[in-house]
């Protein structure tokens, strides 16, 4: 797959959309800012008659900001939960080169349904179908035991659409950049890094850019991305 996926993101209208996001922020109260740069002045030719992409991306934000309000991240610092789905579009956009309006909205979504009181109905009616498709293919089932979830995310990672893969990337790179709980032995750290790298080993070829940032990631664990063994069943993440 190209590593500039997509081409040429449309609006609604089939208009080239050019804007990228340019930079994210966050703090105590999760008060946010997005600001998008939009070039080649094609603001003007988008129809006022229908919400543009960027004013869509925008309303993720919105949107994810509210749904994870009252949640804290499992790093040491507890820093607000809202840091991490912007800390996934952003990587995207800035550092994978990634301005489909789509994959962007997923990034910021993708938590909703998983971690809070969120149905994929409600995504689709805010968001579309397309966006609510690629949010329930990086939707872990919360009914399934976390050592299960865990091996379905590995044999399924290579059967996800090429935007899922994007999100995935950027997830994963995202949580193995954060420090650790304070709690973790360096056992669990390191299963948890291998665990990473039997995911990401099936999302590769997706964004050459965002893989090489996880090879050095990985690396400095002494760990790389590898399929996983032969019927691999998953660990247990309080082991």
């Amino acid at each position: 797959m190209d590593s500039n996926y997509p081409p040429e993101p449309m609006d609604d209208e089939g208009y080239p959309l050019k804007c990228k996001l340019a930079g994210v922020g966050g703090g105590i109260i999760a008060v946010i800012a997005i600001l998008f740069v939009c070039h080649n002045g094609m603001v003007g030719s988008i129809h006022t008659t229908k919400m543009t992409s960027m004013a869509k991306v925008i309303k993720a934000v919105d949107f994810a900001a509210k749904k994870h309000r009252d949640q804290r991240r499992w790093g040491p610092d507890k820093a607000p939960y809202i840091n991490h789905p912007i800390g996934v579009a952003n990587i995207l956009a800035n550092e994978g080169g990634i301005d489909d309006p789509i994959v962007l909205q997923a990034a910021l979504l993708h938590d909703t349904v998983e971690d809070t009181e969120t149905s994929l109905d409600e995504i689709e009616q805010e968001f579309g179908k397309i966006v609510r498709d690629v949010v329930d293919e990086v939707t872990d089932q919360k009914d399934l035991p976390s050592k299960e979830r865990k091996r379905l995310q590995v044999i399924n990672a290579p059967k996800k659409s090429p935007r899922a893969k994007l999100v995935k990337l950027a997830d994963k790179l995202h949580n193995l950049r954060q420090s650790p709980p304070a709690d973790w032995t360096e056992e669990r750290i390191k299963q948890y890094f291998v665990w990473s790298s039997y995911v990401l080993h099936g999302v590769k070829g997706t964004n050459e850019a965002l893989e090489t940032k996880i090879d050095e990631v990985l690396g400095a664990r002494g760990v790389k991305m590898a399929p996983p063994p032969e019927n691999y069943q998953g660990y247990d993440k309080y082991a």
